[in-house]
């Protein structure tokens, strides 16, 4: 089936052709400048959009659960991404650069197809899970002065690289969790890495600035691979879960400032050999496990 929309019509309306299962082209004219939330949602036979240079705006969910949509080209001008604009496109493998954007909604691109996303400088803004379960996601880079959010390449597990920029303060909760990520740089400035950050991850070698002070319950848990990591001065904290089931840490260095280790912390680290408290005139408090 096919639709096209008269000239002369402006907004397209909330839910418009939202549940049209078998809608399968669709022409929008010139002149129309909004498209509503939820428009075409689950339009499940819909392959191939093109917006006319006169639209602005587009909906949330405007396209969430075609899961036949191969391609869609956002409109310039526009500044923002909105949440789950893509979610559920299951087949999504190809979008047009979206120059001047600046803020990506939640879930905007939640279980697309997509292997390689360029975001513009003038991103500052990322919303939570707008990458996740991208699962053949492999190259994105992360714009300086954009801030992440929690969830936001959670499951992309075709992630295998990834460059933080300056200027963020914290990694949260469950961000790079069960990506590819094997080697990662945290910059000098972050002080805070949240619950989940790195959990299931592939991570081989992490650097960690001294600027850091907390982490948080299973930050790192289930990171395998990861054979060595050194805590800086400053963190005062191990918490519960921290490093579990970390299988191929061989040795670690507990700083001065650590005054307690929570349960778990290091529980199943079947390689840890050598822990080195050398620093310290009084033991950690140390939890169960």
């Amino acid at each position: 089936a096919s639709v096209s929309i008269p000239k002369g019509i402006q907004y397209v309306l909330n839910n418009s052709f939202s549940n049209c299962y078998n809608l399968a082209f669709l022409a929008i004219p010139e002149g129309v400048t909004t498209m509503g939330n939820n428009s075409f949602e689950n339009d499940y036979s819909l392959e191939n959009v093109s917006f006319p240079k006169s639209v602005t705006a587009l909906g949330n969910a405007l396209f969430k659960g075609c899961r036949l949509l191969q391609k869609c080209c956002i409109p310039k001008g526009m500044t923002a991404i909105p949440e789950s604009l893509f979610e559920n496109c299951t087949e999504l493998k190809r979008i047009t650069p979206f120059n001047g954007v600046q803020s990506i909604g939640q879930k905007a691109f939640y279980s697309t197809n997509i292997k390689t996303i360029f975001l513009p400088e003038t991103i500052t803004s990322l919303g939570q899970y707008a990458f996740a379960n991208m699962k053949s996601l492999s190259e994105i880079n992360i714009p300086k002065g954009a801030s992440l959010a929690s969830y936001l390449f959670q499951n992309c597990y075709a992630l295998k690289a990834l460059s933080l920029p300056e200027g963020l303060t914290t990694i949260p909760n469950y961000a790079f969790y069960a990506t590819a990520i094997e080697s990662i740089e945290i910059p000098e400035g972050v002080t805070s890495i949240g619950q989940y950050a790195f959990c299931y991850c592939k991570l081989r070698h992490i650097s960690i600035p001294a600027s850091l002070i907390t982490l948080n319950t299973y930050c790192f848990d289930n990171c395998n691979c990861l054979a060595s990591i050194e805590i800086p001065d400053g963190i005062t904290s191990i918490p519960n879960y921290a490093f579990r089931n970390c299988t191929s840490i061989r040795s670690i260095r507990i700083p001065s400032s650590v005054t307690s280790i929570g349960q778990y912390a290091f529980h199943t680290a079947k390689s840890l050999v050598n822990m080195d408290f050398s620093k310290h005139s009084v033991i950690p408090t140390l939890g169960s496990y």
